[in-house]
């Protein structure tokens, strides 16, 4: 779902989210045969208050920025970084090399 009808842009703007998905699982980024690492999560408040404001739009609840470690399919250690309503509903799902809950 295209949320701000700016797809193209040649510069990512985090105060205008693309894509919005049901779950972390359905992102297009998410890496096949992502394995979680135990109590290797964690879920941070938003500081930006623009795209605090922005994701309230597109659902009202409580968002949170999430930091998840695991492994790819391949046993390398990677980081998924991504925003997440209370619903579950995620956008900007990234993929990091390495952990970033140490």
């Amino acid at each position: 779902m295209d949320v701000s009808g700016a797809q193209g842009e040649a510069e990512h703007d985090q105060t205008k989210p693309q894509q919005i998905f049901t779950s972390v699982k359905n992102a297009t980024t998410y890496p096949q045969n992502f394995r979680a690492a135990r109590n290797g999560t964690k879920k941070l408040r938003i500081e930006n208050k623009l795209l605090l404001e922005k994701l309230s739009q597109i659902e009202v609840g409580q968002w949170r920025k999430v930091y998840q470690d695991g492994w790819d399919g391949e046993g390398r250690s990677i980081s998924l970084h991504y925003f997440q309503s209370a619903s579950g509903k995620v956008f900007d799902v990234k993929v990091k090399c390495g952990w970033s809950n140490k």
